[in-house]
């Protein structure tokens, strides 16, 4: 059940295509095989509020949070943010602006993890 949730601000303009860059991710981390296709979900948020440095909108930018269980070893979990972050980097083209790129991972603890899935398929 791992989450890619990528923020990016709005002023980010041709340099950056959201829907494909959560394509690449799903598709790097899938490669990974931390986790099947059917288990991942991606999304992508277009912050109109936000705040970079001196709050000027002459910077912007791009931030992925990688969501998972917590059973994993730090090695494995460090190789996946460096490849899901040389991705994320790829994805972003000549910016107009300063843009920040980054990428973290959160642990999802098992043992304090409240979670339920159900999956609904047409005729259900």
């Amino acid at each position: 059940m791992p989450h890619l949730m990528l923020e990016y601000t709005d002023n980010l303009n041709d340099a950056f295509n959201p829907r494909l860059t959560l394509f690449r991710l799903h598709k790097c981390l899938t490669a990974t095989h931390l986790c099947g296709q059917d288990e991942l979900k991606s999304r992508a948020i277009k912050l109109k509020d936000y705040l970079v440095g001196d709050g000027s909108r002459e910077q912007g930018f791009v931030h992925l949070r990688f969501a998972q269980r917590s059973t994993h070893d730090t090695e494995l979990k460090q190789k996946v943010v460096e490849e899901l972050h040389k991705q994320l980097c790829a994805c972003i083209g000549t910016p107009s602006i300063p843009i920040q790129i980054t990428t973290e991972s959160v642990d999802l603890e098992p043992e304090r993890l409240c979670y339920q899935r159900t999956v609904r398929t047409p005729g259900d």
